[in-house]
This record gives C-alpha cells, sequence and structure tokens, in this order.
C-alpha cells in the first residue's frame, strides 16, 4: 500500500496526462446511454432519498455520473463552492493509471487531500465533494469494506461472473442499506447453468440477494446491456427507512 503527498500525487497527476488505451476506452462518449444514466438520477434523486444518500460508484474518467448526481442534489452548495450536505460519494477503480488520470476530472479536483489507504488498497484520497476515492478492487472492497452505505450503483465493463455474484452478496449483506443497481454486459457470461435453473440474470440475483426488481432496463452501448435495480425489504434494511419506494 502507498501513502501520497498532496505533491506526490500532483506529480503522478502529470505522469499520466498520456492516454493509455484503457483510459481512451472508458472516455468515448456514448450517447446512447442518457436513458440509462437519466433513470440512475431518478433512482437516487432527492425525492428517492430526501433525508441524505451515502452511496458507492465506480467512477468514469470524467466523474459524469457523480457530477450530474452532485448538480441534482446539491446544486446551490456545489456552485457556491460549499460541501454536500446530503450526498456522500464512495468511490473505487482498480486500474492504478486509470485512478491517476482521473484525478484531474474528479468534482473539485482543487481541493484534493491523500489519505492513508485501507489495507486492501493501494491508494486514497478525497475532495470537496467525493468523501472517499479508493484505487482497489471491487472483490477487496467488497470483501474488506466495513462500514454501511445507503445504496451502489455498480457499473461493471463486461458481463456478470460467479466472482462477481458472490462478492454483490456480500456486498448487499453487509454494507448496503436500502438500494443496489447493477449495470453489465448481457452476454457472454459464465452463469449459464444458472440461467438454464433459474430462467434469467435477473432470477438468479432476485435469489442471490432475496430481494424485490423495482427496476430493469436493456440498452444498447457497445454491445446489449442490462441495468437493474433492487432495494432491501422493509424488515432487512438497516437503519432508518431514508428511500421512498419507486412509484
Amino acid at each position: 500500500m502507498h501513502n501520497l503527498t498532496l505533491h506526490n500525487l500532483q506529480q503522478s497527476v502529470e505522469r499520466n496526462k498520456t492516454i493509455d488505451p484503457g483510459i481512451a476506452f472508458v472516455r468515448k462518449h456514448r450517447p446512447e446511454k442518457s436513458k440509462a444514466r437519466n433513470d440512475l438520477m431518478k433512482l437516487f434523486s432527492r425525492r428517492s432519498f430526501p433525508k441524505s444518500l451515502s452511496i458507492l460508484t465506480f467512477p468514469s474518467v470524467n466523474w459524469s455520473f457523480e457530477k450530474s448526481l452532485l448538480d441534482a442534489r446539491e446544486r446551490p452548495r456545489v456552485i457556491d463552492h460549499r460541501r454536500p450536505s446530503g450526498t456522500y460519494i464512495t468511490s473505487i477503480e482498480r486500474n492504478k493509471a486509470i485512478y491517476l488520470a482521473s484525478l484531474k476530472e474528479i468534482p473539485r479536483a482543487n481541493f484534493l487531500k491523500p489519505l492513508n489507504p485501507p489495507n486492501f488498497a493501494y491508494l486514497a484520497i478525497k475532495s470537496q465533494l467525493i468523501i472517499y476515492y479508493l484505487c482497489c478492487s471491487f472483490h477487496d472492497f467488497a470483501n474488506n469494506y466495513s462500514s454501511t452505505i445507503n445504496a451502489a450503483w455498480l457499473d461493471f465493463n463486461g458481463p456478470l461472473t460467479h466472482s462477481s455474484l458472490e462478492d454483490i452478496e456480500k456486498l448487499w449483506k453487509n454494507n448496503l442499506t436500502h438500494r443496489l443497481v447493477i449495470t453489465f454486459m448481457k452476454g457472454r457470461h459464465d452463469l449459464a447453468d444458472e440461467i438454464q435453473t433459474e430462467g434469467s440474470v435477473q432470477n438468479i440475483l432476485i435469489q442471490k440477494l432475496k430481494a424485490p426488481l423495482i427496476y430493469s432496463l436493456e440498452y444498447r452501448d457497445t454491445t446489449s446491456m442490462l441495468q437493474l435495480g433492487f432495494d432491501k425489504p422493509k424488515e432487512a434494511s438497516k437503519g432508518s427507512s431514508i428511500c421512498i419506494p419507486l412509484q
């Protein structure tokens, strides 16, 4: 694990100005995602979470979702350069080059503060608007993170796997209190036997999470994608009921 000073952090960002193929891929603008992203705004809006929202995300290099969410939920405070009053974003990225490149676009990038990373992460920083940004894998996060979070949007670049299903189940059981949205590639996964038994990936997740499916969207990106949403049953929710069900 690695501790960064602010000076070292700035130097690392400068060294990562060259865009590698992975970063170039995640930076591509794909307008066909617009409906999926608009739905996310509704799922995590002030109407859905009127009191406060703590959320886990997998950010893109330009932080488009997080910036939109902060603008929708915290617009006056964001404009006035104040800290958010009810939107607390934790984000993770496993690729170090992408992580460092994304620091140039992180919301309120001029207020970065290096943090001591937990033992499962390589780097950790925060800005005035992002409370925790870790360089670590989702597997390591799901198996080691100990705090509770209201919600998560898990935007996978590929299909679900047996391993990712286990990690999602752990996060849902141990950390999430209210809502989970998962975006993933529809085909080319190793769940063929389970799908034959359960009938669909949706049914597999319903059985794994023991939770109702509250939202489903199939859309076309570079390939067919599924975006699914789940809410914890009321009796299983941790803490106060801060999440208003979708109508």
